[in-house]
């Protein structure tokens, strides 16, 4: 029986354990989520493959022309699958079988072969040229670069016509101006001019034969989608009919993309051999600054053909280079010329300036370069010549076409000018020294200061490479014969030799030097490249395309991030070269969308300091980008283009939740909780805090570090562990667990039981009074929780008793006082607003008995016991307690 609150408070203090680990770490079955700084990086995720497209080449099996396509696989990573489609000249298409190139290598595919082959449905529009595609899946763009070589042999024709991987653009109606240039080494070459759309929308070129300012004519040829036209130069030029006219120029106009039209464009005479590739390049026609812009022509042959190249020349051969300029703005342009040259192995390099070529607006003509080069004291040099051509305004402004050709015009060795600039390095698209070819590459130096490259030459079969330095001093140039590196049988750099069964093949020009300050630590080279496959025997020759190496798909590096405040790490930048392979980048600066949550340094680590969420920011500057693959030209001013560029990354950071004090609370009440960890804000507005089913969790104040709330427990909310977070900003903790205490067991207090001895008592029933003997028995109570062991549950709970039936009672109790007699609620009824106090105790102030069975001729004797059910409802629960009664004593659950 028990009536008074304790007096005393009993505090019990919890010790919560912290594990410092980043995976979630078990501490107790009571709160198994304790953690510090989880942090979960991303990286880069491996990116889809992507289809792309390259477009053009012109192909042509007229007269004896057999027209390959060669391609190159650039990655050094994986082979390429590519699907070629050929459309006829009506637009019809003809897919053809995939090609699988191997890695670094090379494959060809002869045209003329599939055609012989074509299915039923395609043969009835077979036509003798026309257009193609190649397609191929890779995550990044520009790792396969392809040319179309038309030859035919029996009659010394050779024509390179260009495969290009433009950058895939949404569609759009500006104009776009392609230039070119015609000439005419006699006057009995003609020439032809292609057109073919790559779009599926009907397209119109407009082509326009500019002679004077205020003299042109224009021509409208309508192209339905994927079909070719092919002019020849004498049915829209009077000039080009004209056989006293030795030079001209074409402009093409249509709108939409870049390379929804592509122009190729042939000069030839058949009777002596004599082929070359008329140039066509875009025309940069915005009102852009005009800036100074150079070109270089590497390797043009001068007098009797090099040494170095196979035998096989008739012994008169000698060769004249040549040099046709066209001006194409409506403004006079002065082109400045500079020689340069070498005589002898172990000379230095000379340069010499040749005469100004002043062009009056829209002229085109040949510069008479054998005559300057005799005036600059070249009349008897044998061996090959460089030329730098200048300029200032835009690119396009001036086309130019290079080379040279023997007396008999049947070798025609032509040079393709390129712009002068830098790069971190160039790859070419095919070499072959099979069946009496040769391939050659001219390296020159256009600079006062050393260059530094790694030359590589890739095996067609995808086999092995071989590598070598080539270093080249101010102004200097050498020539790379492939056949004699093949039999000169001369270890590379890791003690290779090319295997004489390699017939084909590919070579990248990469620079060796390394700079700091670079974005990819690479040092920028300036190299002009020009290469060349011939057949002395077939007297046929062709240019070499170059195409630049860059990068693309810029990331960081992890690309997202969620972490705790107080978490660091570090980002780089990454990006995937032309080889395919991933480059660490350097990032020029940083930058955090929102400092209030994550902070970032100029090398790109990070702390998290606030909860919410951001973007970490990293920027380059003057980074060498993949913008596509085109063999590089007198067009491209930059060669090689370089741009600024950015990558970024999501970061979430959330609040960090290390302790609730308590971490526990009774079912039904509510508990006040205090909630430490980091990044909580300053108020309670952008805080929330859940904490699981059946539990109210209220913020009445907050601080970065601390939250002070309240915990309402439902009385039907589920006993145990609950999950506790907060939500910060959008971001939410890890949990804790909070334990959900049900009223159990009740234990003694330690240090209040007492009992009297047994002595003389009285007490009355129906109203006599008896004398008997007996004891009281004082405590104060415990209520604990369902834990095991049990836990102490510190709050303060509404609670009652009642009891059962005595048995078996050899005392004779007839009755019980419970907590509840005299009330409302009567005996062995509740509740009537009794509680414990706020540590869950309360004082059971006496468990007596008075039995007249423990009284004895006068003297107290012993007896019982007398057992009885006690039954304590405490909040939700219903604790049942054994009393057993004794003359001398009582006891709690034997106790």
């Amino acid at each position: 029986m028990r009536v008074n609150r304790a007096d005393a408070l009993l505090i019990l203090a919890f010790t919560v354990l912290i594990g410092f680990a980043v995976t979630l770490s078990s501490v107790s079955a009571r709160n198994s989520r304790n953690q510090s700084q989880p942090v979960a990086a991303i990286a880069a995720p491996a990116m889809p493959n992507e289809v792309h497209v390259l477009q053009g080449g012109f192909w042509r099996t007229d007269g004896g022309f057999i027209s390959t396509i060669r391609i190159k696989n650039v990655l050094v990573v994986a082979p390429i699958q590519v699907s070629p489609t050929l459309f006829m000249a009506d637009g019809t298409a003809y897919p053809l079988a995939p090609v699988t190139v191997p890695i670094s290598g090379v494959a060809t595919v002869d045209i003329n072969d599939a055609l012989a082959v074509a299915p039923k449905t395609v043969a009835p529009h077979i036509s003798q040229f026309g257009n193609l595609t190649l397609v191929y899946q890779y995550p990044t763009p520009g790792h396969l670069v392809a040319t179309l070589a038309a030859i035919d042999a029996p009659r010394s024709l050779s024509f390179v016509y260009m495969i290009n991987e433009p950058m895939p653009m949404a569609e759009d109606n500006t104009l776009k101006v392609v230039e070119g240039l015609w000439w005419k080494h006699d006057s009995a070459v003609h020439g032809i001019i292609s057109l073919s759309n790559t779009t599926e929308q009907q397209r119109t070129a407009t082509l326009r034969i500019t002679r004077e300012v205020g003299d042109s004519g224009e021509r409208q040829v309508e192209l339905a989608p994927h079909t070719t036209q092919v002019l020849a130069l004498e049915q829209f030029s009077r000039e080009g009919s004209d056989d006293d006219n030795r030079t001209g120029g074409i402009r093409v106009e249509y709108k939409g993309p870049n390379g929804a039209i592509m122009v190729a464009g042939s000069l030839a005479n058949e009777s002596e051999g004599y082929s070359a590739n008329m140039p066509f390049g875009p025309h940069d026609v915005t009102d852009s600054p005009a800036k100074s812009i150079s070109l270089g022509s590497a390797g043009i042959m001068l007098g009797k053909p090099d040494p170095m190249m196979m035998p096989g020349f008739p012994a008169e051969t000698r060769f004249i280079p040549y040099l046709a300029l066209r001006n194409t703005t409506a403004k006079p342009l002065d082109v400045t010329l500079r020689l340069n040259y070498t005589r002898g192995m172990d000379a230095a390099p000379i340069e010499r300036d040749l005469p100004t070529q002043r062009l009056r607006p829209f002229e085109a003509k040949i510069v008479e370069l054998q005559a300057a080069l005799h005036a600059s004291g070249l009349k008897s040099f044998d061996g090959a010549i460089n030329l730098r051509t200048s300029y200032t305004g835009h690119s396009g402004d001036l086309i130019l076409a290079t080379g040279s050709v023997d007396q008999t015009g049947t070798y025609v060795f032509e040079v393709r000018p390129q712009g002068i600039g830098e790069s971190i390095g160039t790859i070419t698209g095919y070499w072959s020294v099979a069946d009496g070819d040769d391939s050659m590459f001219s390296l020159w130096n256009p600079t006062d200061t050393p260059q530094d490259i790694i030359a590589t030459l890739y095996y067609g079969d995808g086999s092995g490479r071989y590598h070598f330095p080539v270093h080249l001093a101010p102004q200097a140039s050498i020539t790379i014969d492939v056949a004699m590196l093949i039999r000169g049988q001369q270890p590379d750099a890791d003690g290779k030799v090319i295997p004489s069964g390699v017939r084909e093949g590919s070579a990248s020009f990469d620079t060796a030097g390394r700079d700091g300050n670079a974005p990819d630590g690479k040092k920028l080279v300036t190299v002009v490249i020009s290469g060349g496959l011939y057949n002395v025997r077939n007297g046929t020759c062709g240019m070499n395309c170059t195409y630049c190496n860059g990068y693309s798909n810029f990331v960081l590096n992890p690309s997202s991030l969620f972490c705790l405040v107080g978490c660091t790490a570090q980002f780089i930048v990454q990006a995937t070269d032309s080889y395919g392979s991933t480059q660490t980048l350097q990032a020029g600066s940083w930058s955090s969308d929102n400092t209030a949550v994550m902070t970032v340094n100029n090398s790109g680590a990070t702390q998290g300091v606030g909860s919410g969420q951001t973007y970490i920011n990293a920027y380059l500057n003057g980074v060498m980008v993949q913008q596509g693959s085109f063999c590089v030209s007198d067009s491209m001013t930059p060669i090689c283009a370089t741009s600024n560029q950015s990558a970024f990354a999501q970061v979430s950071v959330a609040p960090v939740l290390s302790s609730l004090s308590p971490a526990q609370g009774a079912i039904g009440a509510t508990t006040a909780v205090t909630l430490n960890g980091n990044g909580f804000g300053s108020t309670c507005a952008n805080v929330s805090i859940s904490a699981g089913s059946g539990i109210t969790a209220t913020c009445n104040s907050a601080n970065k570090t601390q939250i002070q709330a309240s915990f309402a427990v439902s009385a039907s909310a589920s006993g145990g562990n609950q999950s506790v977070n907060v939500k910060v900003n959008g971001q939410t903790s890890p949990a804790l667990n909070f334990y959900v205490q049900i009223p159990t067991s009740l234990s003694i207090v330690s240090g209040t039981d007492s009992t009297t001895n047994e002595a003389a008592c009285t007490f009355i029933s129906n109203g006599t009074t008896y004398t008997g003997c007996g004891v009281t028995r004082s405590f104060t109570y415990q209520v604990n929780d369902q834990h095991s062991p049990p836990q102490p549950i510190q709050a303060v709970l509404q609670f009652w008793d009642s009891f059962g039936t005595v048995s078996p009672n050899p005392l004779g109790i007839g009755g019980f006082m419970t907590t509840c007699t005299g009330t409302s609620a009567g005996t062995n009824n509740g509740p009537c607003g009794v509680t414990t106090n706020s540590n869950g105790q309360f004082l059971e102030k006496s468990l007596s008995v008075c039995s007249t069975v423990c009284r004895s001729n006068g003297v107290c004797t012993t007896g019982g016991p007398s057992v009885v059910t006690q039954t304590y409802h405490v909040g939700t629960g219903a604790i049942a307690q054994s009393i057993s009664y004794y003359c001398s004593r009582v006891l709690v659950n034997g106790q």
